[in-house]
């Protein structure tokens, strides 16, 4: 007190079971005047020696604290001291004691041991001057002296100079953060400095000038001036609370509590448990500075396995926090990392939730941070709504393959359908068309309100219906439907090219050969190699079903002769008279070009000199009496009739080049006395001619 009476109390915390609020019996223990009408200006606690160090005007009591307050003789004059302090960073449990004593006329510090008994002496330590208030933490002090801070190191007597300050109108303070971190007072500044001098951290901006006190509980700094106690956080230097406490005398930091008093009544400063600041920080949009709270905090104060629950919660309500104010980027980075429930995130979205949706949220008991609907970020804003829709498509794309997704794979690929859909993306068929687990009916449902009716289609397949599928491609086709999405009727073609339900195949490569036969007969050119053999798609029902379309027919038995090597007669015959019949018809046309003629004659030409496996004589009685000499020759030379064959080349085409070139084709594989024989022949025509 301030007439050195010292007084014992017992302090015993609780909590109000009506409000919750922390609540302290005191009762006194002991009192001991000593004898001294000066103010105690500091004590210090050895509580495993029970021992208390007491200073008033100069003078160090040394009392048992179990006794009665019984003073001790310290072994040792303890007069003329200015200051002291313990070793703030000696595990509590340590019984070995170190208190370090200033002596007001001597720029000097002694560092005593305690014992039960005394204390000794183990060194002193030289200053560059008197010692007004100092801190110990190892082997370093940090002292504030009459004009000046500096650290010194009491194992090498390192000396190292920090700053001035202006003593007439700065009180010096000196606070030990964490280790070997100090904050002192400059003015206006707190300085944040290590055990080098050098600065650690931005400095505090006092907000008053008659700081007297200063204490710290993690992660702030508490100044005392004459009117309030203002809170500081040393996480971003920024003031957080300021406390109306007018004729303060003492502010400390004792273990979780922050004691300040009056003149007549002490209080405790109780912190707001990390939760509520963690989540008051959220309501006022201060994100990160909550995140980074909760970071150090829980770090700091939990296990491994509590801090990764508490963690988990907290980016949860990182993410609504940033969701609430439509940032949207944030907001999947912290749900992500705070593994939420998908359910939680589909839930705000109720015009997207699968109807078979059924979900209660099991978020923490204060809701206060989580959004009940997103309608109440969007408010009719149509930019934010397209933002926040396409937020939970990235979302549920991101995850419907990881383990956040198993066991809601079904709602996640439902909603995903949903907005594909809406924003008519083409992720929408890609999601169908690949392994998913959309509720098909009521996929199927949405599809149709949403007029994606390439993509309901493709939904009829998936749910193993071809034929609704098939009808939905021809209405499109035939333009009974629209969708912009759909790749064309060759996608249709092709589906049926590997489709195995060859009934189905046959009832709609009928209504495809009516559209575009070049295109449609590639059902049938195209089968999948493997394919189990059936009647129904057998080459020579595959014919007769072609024969009402000669164009298919051709390219179907071109497939046959030229792809598959098919030997039969009777299709290198079909095929060669198709040939035949086209330039006849060709010829015919007065509109037809030069062009279109020699490519049907060429083609028609090709097959008869290639192939052996016609019927000439056919052949030869269609083209006989027709102006196809150079067709009708090659028949010729089937026959053997080489000669008819050059009459017609020399004296009818009279291409001499074409007839040697006759007699080379026809001489391939002979004997020499056969070659001769024919150009021989050659040779007499030629005479003739």
């Amino acid at each position: 007190t301030s007439d050195c009476l010292v007084v014992h109390y017992q302090l015993k915390e609780g909590t109000s079971p009506l409000s919750g609020r922390i609540t302290f019996q005191c009762q006194q223990l002991n009192r001991r005047g000593l004898g001294s009408k000066k103010p105690v200006s500091q004590l210090l606690l050895a509580s495993l020696l029970s021992r208390l160090f007491v200073l008033s005007d100069g003078i160090v009591f040394l009392l048992k604290t179990h006794q009665s307050l019984q003073i001790v003789d310290p072994g040792v004059k303890l007069k003329g001291i200015s200051a002291m302090c313990h070793n703030e960073s000696l595990n509590p449990s340590q019984t070995k004691f170190e208190i370090c004593m200033a002596y007001s006329r001597k720029k000097l510090v002694t560092i005593y041991t305690l014992t039960e008994e005394r204390l000794v002496v183990l060194r002193d330590v030289s200053f560059p001057d008197i010692v007004i208030t100092m801190i110990r933490d190892g082997p370093d002090i940090c002292a504030a002296l009459p004009s000046d801070y500096c650290l010194v190191d009491i194992t090498t007597n390192r000396k190292i100079d920090i700053c001035s300050y202006e003593s007439e109108t700065t009180r010096p303070i000196v606070k030990r953060i964490n280790m070997g971190e100090f904050l002192i007072r400059q003015g206006e500044l707190g300085l944040f400095v290590d055990e080098s001098g050098q600065a650690t951290n931005q400095p505090l901006n006092w907000s008053a000038l008659d700081i007297r006190f200063a204490a710290y509980s993690f992660p702030y700094v508490l100044a005392m001036s004459t009117r309030d106690v203002t809170v500081y956080s040393v996480l971003d230097q920024e003031r957080k609370q300021s406390i109306l406490f007018q004729g303060g005398k003492v502010l400390g930091d004792f273990g979780e509590r922050v004691l300040v008093a009056s003149d007549r009544r002490v209080y405790a400063l109780c912190p707001v448990p990390f939760d509520k600041q963690v989540q008051t920080l959220f309501s006022q949009k201060k994100i990160a500075e909550g995140l980074q709270l909760a970071k150090i905090g829980f770090g700091l104060s939990l296990d491994e396995a509590q801090q990764r629950q508490k963690m988990r919660e907290v980016e949860q309500q990182a993410g609504f926090a940033y969701l609430s104010v439509a940032d949207f980027d944030s907001a999947a980075k912290h749900f992500g990392e705070g593994d939420i429930d998908v359910r939680e995130l589909v839930a705000l979205f109720p015009k997207l939730v699968p109807r078979k949706f059924k979900f209660t949220s099991s978020l923490y008991e204060d809701k206060s941070h989580v959004i009940s609907d997103i309608d109440t970020i969007v408010k009719g804003n149509p930019t934010i709504e397209a933002k926040a829709n396409r937020f939970l498509m990235d979302y549920l794309a991101d995850i419907r393959l990881k383990p956040a997704a198993y066991g809601r794979r079904e709602i996640v690929d439902t909603v995903l359908l949903k907005l594909y859909a809406n924003l008519n993306l083409p992720d929408l068929h890609q999601l169908i068309a690949s392994e998913n687990c959309c509720a098909i009916d009521e996929s199927i449902a949405y599809l149709k309100e949403a007029k994606q009716c390439h993509a309901l289609a493709l939904m009829h397949c998936s749910n193993n219906d071809a034929e609704s599928a098939l009808g939905i491609w021809k209405a499109i086709v035939d333009g009974e439907m629209a969708d912009d999405s759909f790749p064309g009727f060759s996608y249709v073609v092709e589906f049926l090219s590997s489709f195995n339900e060859h009934e189905i195949v046959l009832k709609y490569a009928e209504w495809a050969l009516n559209k575009n036969q070049e295109e449609a007969v590639k059902i049938f050119t195209d089968r999948p190699h493997r394919e189990a053999p059936s009647s129904r798609l057998s080459p020579e029902s595959i014919l007769k079903f072609l024969q009402p379309h000669s164009t298919a027919l051709k390219l179907y038995l071109q497939c046959l002769i030229f792809n598959k090597k098919v030997e039969d007669e009777k299709l290198h015959t079909k095929l060669a008279l198709l040939y035949l019949d086209e330039v006849l018809v060709l010829k015919s046309d007065k509109g037809a070009s030069r062009e279109k003629i020699l490519a049907a004659r060429y083609q028609l030409k090709h097959l008869l000199e290639c192939s052996s496996r016609y019927q000439v004589s056919v052949l030869l009685d269609r083209i006989r009496g027709t102006d196809l000499h150079a067709e009708c020759a090659v028949l010729y030379g089937k026959m053997g009739e080489h000669k008819k064959a050059l009459n017609l080349l020399v004296h009818k085409l009279q291409d001499y080049h074409q007839a040697e070139r006759y007699c080379v084709l026809n001489s391939q594989g002979k004997d020499r006395t056969f070659q001769r024989h024919l150009f021989q022949e050659l040779l007499k025509e030629i005479g003739r001619a």
